[in-house]
């Protein structure tokens, strides 16, 4: 090992050893609806003033016209019962953000312009999606190509996983 360069000798040594803070106890509830209020009203799902987070639905698009596919993004989104948000990644693609902004039940378009997008490269957007995501309870996208290479890049820059080819919410 010595001509290897690798040293067999012990190098890690023991500092201190702490025992961990006592964590509380959890609250027993009498049913779903009161695990729902406390979950709205209490957990860390709140922002702001007692807001729930909003979702993210990301939009297909060919930066030209809005594609079907968002649309299903959108009544599965609305279906969590959350505020409803559209990121629109692109280039040139303001026309794009104005057929999102008239979805049925959509609170704020946000437009992602520039010529980085224009293409909307995985390696790109899922460094925008990583950025953006800490304000939003869910993101959703269409379950196209495009986004089933994007979203897994930008759940592994967020440590988290993600469900793909989701048919229905239930719940």
């Amino acid at each position: 090992p010595d001509a290897l360069g690798v040293s067999l000798n012990n190098t890690i040594s023991l500092l201190k050893v702490e025992t961990p803070a006592e964590r509380q106890a959890g609250i027993k509830v009498d049913s779903v609806d009161t695990l729902i209020d406390l979950l709205k009203n209490q957990a860390k799902v709140l922002e702001g003033e007692g807001r729930i987070m909003s979702i993210l639905v990301i939009a297909e698009h060919d930066n030209q016209s809005l594609k079907p596919a968002t649309l299903n993004a959108v009544t599965a989104a609305q279906q969590l019962g959350a505020e409803l948000e559209i990121l629109v990644v692109g280039a040139n693609c303001q026309a794009v953000a104005q057929a999102a902004a008239a979805i049925a039940g959509v609170s704020k378009v946000k437009l992602a312009d520039n010529a980085a997008y224009e293409h909307q490269l995985a390696e790109n957007v899922s460094q925008l999606i990583a950025k953006l995501a800490p304000a939003y309870s869910h993101i959703l996208a269409p379950a196209t190509t495009t986004w089933k290479d994007t979203l897994p890049r930008a759940a592994a820059l967020l440590a988290m996983n993600m469900l793909s080819d989701v048919l229905a919410v239930l719940s």
